[in-house]
């Protein structure tokens, strides 16, 4: 079985899958994991397969903005990126589905992993 686990976001987001996915792939199942370029030496280390979404500079390009922690402008910079994300991140969810031995499992924030599930 091939496991594509598609967290979006921050350490918080990303990191308690990460334990998630090793179990599973200790179980027998090929776990994917999706996430930004700037976690792939913890996702590699942890023995999983990695995919990337993004480069590390986007991602840090937000971690870096002033507005990140306003209440209104960083839910309107977190929205954005994601947003803007949600085409590439459904085509690479997409492509790595092996139709009748997947499940995908996301976080609250993965839109397209909601929006492929529909279609």
């Amino acid at each position: 079985m091939r496991i594509i686990i598609a967290p979006t976001g921050s350490h918080g987001d990303i990191h308690p899958f990460i334990p998630i996915g090793v179990e599973l792939q200790q179980r027998g199942n090929e776990v994917v994991l999706v996430a930004s370029e700037y976690f792939r030496s913890t996702i590699e280390e942890a023995g999983l397969i990695f995919t990337g979404l993004g480069t590390r500079e986007d991602y840090e390009a937000i971690l870096e903005n002033p507005n990140l922690m306003r209440p209104q402008k960083g839910v309107r910079l977190i929205f954005g990126s994601i947003g803007g994300a949600i085409r590439q991140t459904y085509e690479t969810l997409e492509s790595l589905v092996l139709p009748g031995d997947t499940i995908l499992v996301a976080s609250t924030l993965s839109f397209a992993a909601r929006i492929l599930r529909e279609t």
